[in-house]
């Protein structure tokens, strides 16, 4: 869960995907 909150606010774009592939 955090993982996944961490990656959708450094995209901004509030995707939950993008995160894994930081």
């Amino acid at each position: 869960m955090r993982a996944k909150v961490i990656g959708g606010r450094h995209r901004g774009k509030g995707q939950k995907s993008p995160p894994l592939n930081l």
